[in-house]
């Protein structure tokens, strides 16, 4: 398995897309060609992650869990 490193320039664009355009966690996957976990890992890495909020259940949604919207 070769994992690729992220160079600063990624960490950037990043950050744009996640914190500056409000993509998911999903669409920015697909734009690096990586899981959505590794993207995650990275956002909270870098700090900038923000947990999904919590639905009036007081559960999460697979789906707002991955994507950090909440569903509904």
């Amino acid at each position: 398995m070769n994992v690729r490193v992220w160079d600063k320039e990624e960490e950037e664009e990043l950050v744009k897309l996640y914190c500056e355009d409000g993509m998911d966690v999903l669409d920015i996957a697909e734009y690096f060609g990586k899981n959505n976990r590794s993207i995650i890992s990275k956002l909270v890495q870098l700090k900038v992650y923000k947990k999904p909020e919590i639905d009036k259940s007081g559960k999460r949604s697979g789906k707002s869990i991955v994507t950090g919207k909440q569903i509904g």
